[in-house]
């Protein structure tokens, strides 16, 4: 800015061009992360929902009698894009259904470094203490989805024991 006497003078047209491209410029750099942010913010929701529909399966299963544990073995639940669990109709799933999962109890034998062998089974004869429950999760509306050959669920698996006494 020039003072020329009394009078001041305003920016020249190539200060002003330089302010506007610099402005544009600083603008333009944030406004590109957005869409970034966005889709890491709508991940970690997700990651979030299905953390918390694993949970509240797992409790579930964990709140029945340990002898009926075993009618969780290969069942399908769905749920809304929030987590609620949703009521499918002759084993159809529902039509607002946002994740589906899979429940299934383990019928192996594990070794545990430093321990004996742990025998569990499925079988309702077995009375043992110990079961490895894992729950496969997909944010997917398919009806037919595969979790055997997809590859686009989430798998959580924990070891859940007998509370009560026999």
């Amino acid at each position: 800015m020039k003072n020329n006497g009394n009078r001041a003078e305003g920016f020249s047209l190539t200060e002003t061009a330089i302010a506007i491209a610099l402005v544009g410029f600083v603008l333009a750099g944030i406004l590109s992360g957005i869409p970034g942010s966005l889709q890491m913010m709508t991940e970690a929701d997700t990651r979030t929902v299905k953390a918390r529909i694993a949970q509240s399966i797992m409790n579930e299963v964990q709140l029945n009698e340990w002898k009926s544990v075993d009618q969780y073995h290969n069942t399908h639940w769905y749920f809304d894009g929030e987590g609620i669990p949703l009521q499918s109709k002759d084993d159809k799933p529902p039509e607002m259904q946002a994740f589906h999962a899979l429940v299934t109890l383990a019928d192996k034998t594990i070794s545990l470094p430093g321990a004996q062998t742990v025998a569990f089974s499925i079988d309702p004869e077995d009375n043992s203490d110990i079961k490895v429950i894992t729950i496969r999760i997909t944010h997917s509306s398919e009806e037919n989805y595969d979790f055997e050959k997809g590859f686009l669920h989430k798998t959580f698996s924990s070891w859940i024991t007998r509370m009560d006494l026999p």
